[in-house]
């Protein structure tokens, strides 16, 4: 019985293919965005996205003397160097029957890194003479007609002089922004100096948890809204090498609230460069601060790796149960984006590789901290303004809100098809902790100062 059922549903699936591409041939014609010669794997008609018109470009071109791709790398899906009926049957069976997912450049866009005769020659630029449109290095699919794959460029976003949705104007934003200082963390007899994450407890109210960057011991902080110390509490079995940032989440199973230390700051500009092959993000359960307790449950280690390099990165948040790290900068220069990773699978046992699943236009500004909302809607970043040689310039360090639509389901979405975002910038004394009040879109902001910030919805989205 599971052999024919089995046989069925190849049979159904092959029915299927079949039946789509002869009716496909008669209404879809390939549509070719703008851009470089970069593309991503499997996008045989420069679209932004790999779908089922995808494959069917490949068969209309092959079998019924349809257009050839404008870009042949961008078909040949198995990088074989070679375009034959294996690359459409290979995107089938990644978008339906949980097949490998495409050769690299995938999913995000690049360079081909393989040398074979297939080319890649899209259309020239749209709308040359619109002055504030995205440069290439920003976005290589700007594409003024069609939605393109960096779609967060397609929301008009106040104050940075670029014109997202290609409509020949830029927007400047509103004066009148005035976030509150609210707090400061003590200086003795401990001194909460250069602390780097902050995250809201959800079942002690008014109660924050913060840290301390590189150079502290393993150590976390229980602070009030206005930066008064609650209690100190060491974290059993961690140690701190360069902890950046930290988050919450609350495990089902066991009923019990966790905190998340990410120790995965590698610095650039030390010598050598990066030096940390191996990182790690510390879970330990969430201690209760009003107790004599001084010291935490024993923390569960989860090593990784990243699949394309050493990284360096300050910014974790985490949702369902899932850590994310938000880079902190592409290269020392900063070209515009930070890349977004997630662990796929939670493994104490060995060293993870972390799947990249998106890269943030960041305008060349470095990443150093990230919370999403309770419930799920909203992702902030905060970026303290650094130098490429990693100096710290008195100007305003900029924050991102951005909202994604309700019943999403992927933490793409922020990145690919946000509903909104809101851009601000403002001096907050080398701001790198930021998270959301709980059952709220209001933000706390914590800098390297000691200050605390208050950043209420009302202010942002009125």
């Amino acid at each position: 019985m599971s052999v024919h059922t089995k046989k069925s549903k190849n049979s159904l699936f092959y029915f299927i293919v079949i039946v789509s591409f002869d009716l496909l041939f008669w209404w879809v014609e390939p549509t070719y965005a703008v851009g470089t010669n970069q593309f991503m794997r499997s996008d045989t008609n420069f679209d932004g996205e790999v779908d089922l018109s995808d494959p069917v470009v490949t068969l209309l071109y092959l079998f019924q003397g349809g257009a050839p791709p404008n870009c042949e790398d961008a078909a040949d899906v198995d990088d074989s160097g070679k375009l034959d009926i294996s690359d459409a049957i290979y995107t089938l069976l990644y978008l339906f029957r949980g097949g490998p997912q495409p050769s690299n450049p995938f999913p995000l866009v690049g360079d081909d890194l393989t040398s074979d005769p297939l080319s890649c020659s899209p259309p020239d630029d749209c709308n040359p003479d619109n002055p504030f449109i995205y440069p290439h290095n920003k976005n290589p699919y700007c594409d003024c007609d069609e939605t393109s794959y960096y779609a967060q460029g397609r929301i008009e976003i106040c104050g940075n002089n670029m014109d997202e949705n290609c409509d020949g104007i830029v927007i400047p934003c509103e004066p009148s922004f005035n976030p509150q200082l609210i707090g400061t963390m003590p200086d003795s007899p401990i001194s909460l100096t250069e602390t780097s994450g902050i995250v809201a407890s959800r079942q002690y109210p008014g109660v924050y948890w913060v840290h301390r960057d590189s150079g502290d011991t393993a150590r976390i902080y229980a602070i009030r809204d206005n930066g008064s110390l609650i209690r100190t509490f060491s974290v059993t079995k961690a140690a701190a090498t360069d902890w950046e940032d930290i988050s919450i989440s609350f495990d089902e199973n066991d009923k019990t609230w966790y905190l998340w230390i990410a120790d995965i700051g590698n610095n650039p500009n030390q010598n050598p460069p990066m030096p940390r092959d191996e990182l790690t993000i510390y879970k330990v359960p969430e201690p209760n601060p009003f107790t004599g307790e001084t010291k935490t449950l024993p923390a569960i280690l989860y090593n990784f790796n990243y699949p394309d390099g050493k990284h360096d990165a300050e910014a974790l948040f985490i949702w369902e149960g899932i850590p994310y790290i938000a880079e902190k900068r592409t290269d020392v220069s900063g070209h515009g984006r930070a890349r977004i990773y997630k662990f796929p699978r939670l493994d104490e046992s060995t060293t993870v590789t972390l799947e990249l699943i998106a890269e943030f236009l960041n305008d060349g500004k470095v990443v150093t901290g990230a919370d999403i909302s309770q419930d799920g809607r909203r992702l902030t970043l905060i970026s303290d303004t650094i130098s490429p040689t990693g100096e710290h310039p008195n100007v305003a360090d900029r924050h991102w809100i951005i909202e994604r639509a309700e019943g999403s389901t992927k933490i793409e979405d922020f990145i690919s098809n946000p509903l909104q975002i809101w851009i601000f910038d403002f001096k907050n004394q080398q701001g790198e902790g930021i998270c959301f009040i709980p059952e709220t879109y209001d933000i706390f902001i914590t800098s390297e100062e000691r200050s605390i910030w208050s950043l209420p919805q009302s202010l942002y989205n009125p």
